[in-house]
């Protein structure tokens, strides 16, 4: 393994706490990023968004217990390491209710999540909802790039269209981690601590070549990874402090680029 990246970058103006997490541990070649869901728009526009975020905490104890099962299990699989960061999220929603049609404010705090594992140049890699998994070649170019809800209908896209509306409050906690009666999944997987979830992990291998780069990231980021210049600035950068200044300085000129809270983990590479 050669240099390791990492960027957290808050887009959201203060409007509501950061609700990204991320750990690494290059020892054992274990990666985690996660990315709290927010919680009702309602919520923010009234001024009463928590200033402890609950989703926050999602992401940052599935992280941690991502990587801390995968240090004292080393020979262990990946999903062996997801279901330990599943479990600490259902800790953490102990009392909660799974379905909060009715605005109590009492749903599942949820996240979605990016994971790997590194050994040697084997990757193991698997994904939840929006949050992805990228590989970046040495000459800078994507090579393939993983970011996509699985069964989704509606898509986290599509209930925020609606903001307020009851269509936002139904999906939003009937579809999430929802499983049909002859057990396929039909709705859009996100870390509660619901066993669920594992029917909505997209997951794989891939054979790493000399120089090319792994990439982990939240939703913020991706727009950039698509861009040719932000690829070509991750396969080039020598140190952390060359990455994040022209990570900042892209950032700043790609004005029409959406994104909310920003974070990644470019680039575990490999020479």
């Amino acid at each position: 393994m050669d240099k390791i990246f990492s960027l957290a970058k808050d887009g959201l103006t203060g409007k509501r706490p950061f609700e990204d997490a991320m750990k690494y541990d290059a020892a054992s070649g274990a990666f985690a990023i996660a990315d709290g869901v927010g919680l009702w728009e309602g919520i923010e526009y009234q001024g009463r968004y928590p200033k402890k975020s609950g989703s926050a905490r999602i992401a940052m104890v599935f992280c941690d217990a991502f990587i801390n099962h995968h240090k004292r299990n080393p020979n262990s699989n990946l999903l062996a390491a997801f279901r330990a960061g599943n479990a600490a999220a259902a800790r953490v929603n102990v009392g909660r209710s799974k379905y909060d049609v009715f605005r109590k404010h009492n749903g599942l705090f949820a996240a979605t999540a990016a994971m790997a594992i590194v050994k040697g140049h084997q990757l193991e890699w698997a994904h939840v909802c929006d949050a992805g998994v990228a590989v970046i070649t040495k000459s800078g170019k994507l090579k393939w790039l993983k970011d996509e809800c699985r069964n989704s209908f509606p898509t986290p896209q599509d209930i925020r269209r609606y903001e307020l509306s009851m269509w936002t409050l139904f999906f939003r906690t009937i579809v999430r981690n929802a499983i049909t009666p002859d057990g396929k999944a039909n709705g859009y997987g996100v870390v509660t601590g619901e066993p669920e979830v594992e029917r909505y992990i997209e997951r794989g291998t891939h054979q790493l070549l000399p120089g090319e780069s792994v990439v982990l990231f939240s939703d913020g980021f991706a727009p950039y990874m698509k861009s040719p210049s932000f690829q070509k600035l991750i396969a080039r950068a020598k140190s952390q402090k060359e990455f994040q200044a022209g990570a900042e300085k892209f950032i700043q000129e790609k004005t029409d680029f959406a994104g909310r809270t920003l974070i990644g983990l470019p680039a575990l590479r490999f020479s």
